[in-house]
């Protein structure tokens, strides 16, 4: 069932341009907005292709962390607090339509204190390839020497081999995955979400999460809580996108009613 159709009073209102937000375009069709935060290393455009595959009543806004990209200038942030706190409020006009939150890995983490942050504003979060934040951390990777952690990615797969062959870009990798894995490897939940659902996903072949550490997200929310496990590795949500859709398309039905 799509969603009717109705105007967005307020789109005049909201910022033509947000470099949280770089590849968002204003449509009347919007009825939910979904935010997407990247994983460690990564970057905005990896949730471009989700703004043509997922219906245009869906708001798609894959978000750009400082350090990459347009923004490679700005430091990458080091610690939750700040990020969020200058996120949330770079965003706020951007909360006239009910949120989805999706979020990978690190993303998955950085959705979460988001969505305290904005209880009350939230639908549903989606979060995937993450252990529930509130858990000790198994390492301090961002501790680990380069050649460690070019080891680390080519053992997590998605990234490029042309990253690998060219030194400066990997330099450069290498810097920004460091600043994000500092981020991640310092941040512990605390609180839960009061009524938010959670839609926990993973790879049946991901390394890194554990079934058990996945389900760990139930603790985090009153709300209705849900894992789904699907074939793939760390980056499994490249091909389960489709399933990963169906998901926030019915979420955003009901957030839309």
């Amino acid at each position: 069932m799509i969603p009717p159709s109705r105007p967005n009073l307020v789109m005049d209102a909201i910022p033509t341009h947000n470099p949280w937000l770089p590849l968002r375009s204003a449509c009347p069709a919007h009825m939910v907005r979904l935010l997407c935060f990247h994983h460690a290393g990564g970057n905005a455009i990896a949730y471009r292709p989700w703004r043509t595959m997922l219906p245009d009543w869906i708001d798609v806004c894959p978000v750009q962390l400082p350090g990459r990209s347009g923004r490679m200038a700005e430091p990458a942030y080091l610690s939750m607090g700040p990020l969020v706190e200058e996120f949330t409020a770079a965003i706020l006009p951007y909360c006239d339509l009910p949120l989805l939150l999706f979020g990978h890995s690190m993303g998955a983490a950085i959705a979460f204190a988001v969505a305290q942050r904005l209880e009350g504003k939230v639908a549903h979060l989606f979060v995937a390839g993450r252990c529930a934040p509130h858990l000790q951390a198994l390492a301090a990777l961002h501790r680990l020497s380069d050649a460690e952690l070019q080891a680390y990615m080519r053992r997590l797969g998605g990234t490029p081999d042309i990253v690998f062959s060219e030194p400066e870009l990997m330099a450069h990798v290498i810097e920004v995955l460091r600043a994000d894995l500092a981020l991640n490897d310092s941040y512990h939940a605390k609180g839960q979400l009061a009524a938010t659902p959670i839609t926990a996903f993973c790879g049946t072949d991901d390394t890194e999460v554990s079934e058990e550490r996945l389900a760990a997200w139930s603790d985090l929310t009153g709300g209705p809580f849900k894992k789904v496990m699907l074939p793939g590795n760390h980056f499994f949500h490249f091909d389960a996108a489709p399933v990963l859709h169906r998901h926030i398309i019915a979420s955003g039905e009901r957030a839309s009613e």
